[in-house]
């Protein structure tokens, strides 16, 4: 394929117009992205006051049960919508996208419902009956929102990025809202948390679907009806996924151990402490990061195109390299701030019994922007298909990430696993600024066709 320099193939006339459209697509996001955040910290403030700190841990811990499904079967399936899109789109074969993600998402749903009939079997054998129907929601939930995340990574590659955020803004609000009602009506604790959670997850899945649908049905028009190639690039987004599945069952357990190792040697009361330090601090960097990632992604990877062409890849590099250092910059003032308007944050949102989580804000906020940081940098690898390249880092700071939650919450109790998410992220980001090299992220997408020219650079 030739090398394309994809600015000349935009009109100097053209570039304002392109531009004007990404400031008005950026605003949309940004917006929803706000609406999301508010919601966050208002159903803090609803759940603090409905839940004590025990049963606020307990509903923290369901959710690190679905998260499982979430990192290990459905996010795999997200990033190869993500990545593969554009692909079938340049090339016209958007029907055997469809066939390949189809089949990818039976079988991960599949696999999710094995494996929720087994924990339900070990719960029943064990003797932990009252946590049966706590489990099965969680599983459900883990169900219905990795149906969600693939909805909104085609949406993201198909620049309905305004959509995804909009809903991501939907789920906050009626997540908090229906399990503070479930709460009420039902005199319950955890388990009618979840449960308002899993139906608010249920609402966003049906609207998903139907803006989905729409999308679809307009890109449909400009392909062609033929599953020719079909197996092929099933066969090419199962090698993209893979290696997501491998390193998510390892960053699953680094994201639960820190609530499970306070379980273990603090109590749930703690486990409910940190889910509010975590919520304030460490997920509104993360939120910023993710913003970022939800409106150049689909930009980077069609610069990019199937990843053969030398020039394209560097080009969408060098602007991700940029990407990150703006994420460091955003970091540093937002945890400068952190440290003096911690105390009144947490006193303004949560409850008396969660005052004492305030000292843990600016370690939180430190950790949560350099984990975004970390993100963003791992897509240099990503534009060209090297996902493998990310194995190693993954995994290694997951097992670190580990060992640090347990030793820091058997010793240090919060404070020490605070300064372990810190001292994780930190390491992630450093490991994959590392990797940034030629040598590195040689490779390519798995070759499935001829590859095309893209449009538009700023499309």
């Amino acid at each position: 394929m030739r090398d394309v320099n994809l600015l000349e193939t935009v009109r100097p006339n053209g570039i304002l117009s392109h531009l004007r459209k990404l400031s008005l697509e950026a605003s949309l996001i940004w917006s929803g992205e706000i609406v999301a955040a508010l919601g966050a910290i208002v159903g803090v403030r609803l759940l603090t006051r409905c839940l004590d700190p025990p049963d606020y841990g307990a509903v923290a811990l369901a959710m690190t049960v679905a998260t499982v499904g979430q990192q290990v079967i459905f996010s795999p399936v997200m990033q190869a919508a993500v990545r593969y899109l554009p692909v079938s789109l340049e090339r016209k074969s958007l029907p055997s996208f469809l066939a390949g993600l189809t089949h990818l998402l039976r079988t991960g749903s599949a696999v999710l419902g094995l494996a929720l009939g087994l924990g339900v079997l070990i719960l029943a054998l064990s003797g932990q009956h009252k946590t049966i129907s706590l489990g099965i929601i969680a599983g459900v939930f883990a169900g219905i929102c990795g149906c969600n995340s693939v909805m909104d990574g085609v949406q993201m590659a198909a620049r309905q990025r305004a959509i995804v955020a909009w809903h991501q803004a939907l789920s906050q609000w009626l997540r908090f809202s229906l399990a503070a009602a479930f709460v009420y009506l039902f005199v319950g604790g955890s388990t009618a948390a979840m449960a308002g959670y899993t139906l608010a997850a249920l609402a966003v899945l049906l609207s998903q679907w139907f803006f989905l649908r729409r999308v679809l049905d307009r890109l449909l028009a400009g392909n062609p009806a033929s599953s020719k190639g079909n197996g092929e690039l099933t066969g090419a987004m199962r090698s993209y996924a893979w290696p997501f599945a491998m390193w998510g069952l390892f960053t699953w357990l680094q994201m639960s151990s820190d609530r499970w190792s306070l379980e273990a040697f603090r109590s749930a009361r703690e486990v409910g402490l940190f889910q509010v330090s975590y919520q304030l601090g460490y997920y509104p960097l993360q939120l910023l990061s993710g913003v970022s990632m939800q409106l150049f992604i689909p930009i980077l990877f069609k610069m990019a195109g199937d990843g053969s062409a030398a020039r394209r890849v560097q080009l969408a590099q060098r602007a991700t390299i940029g990407l990150v250092g703006c994420s460091l910059g955003a970091t540093l003032v937002a945890g400068i701030l952190s440290l003096g308007l911690g105390n009144r944050l947490v006193a303004l949102v949560a409850s008396a019994p969660y005052q004492s989580s305030a000292r843990l804000l600016p370690l939180m906020v430190f950790a949560g922007g350099l984990f975004g940081s970390a993100q963003i940098a791992s897509l240099l690898p990503m534009i060209n298909g090297a996902s493998r390249t990310l194995l190693k880092p993954k995994i290694g700071v997951a097992v670190v990430g580990v060992l640090l939650n347990v030793a820091g919450a058997y010793w240090y109790g919060l404070l020490g696993v605070a300064v372990s998410s810190l001292l994780q992220s930190l390491l992630l980001l450093v490991w994959m600024l590392s990797i940034i090299s030629p040598h590195a992220l040689r490779g390519s997408l798995p070759v499935i066709a001829e590859p095309c020219n893209a449009g538009p650079l700023l499309t």
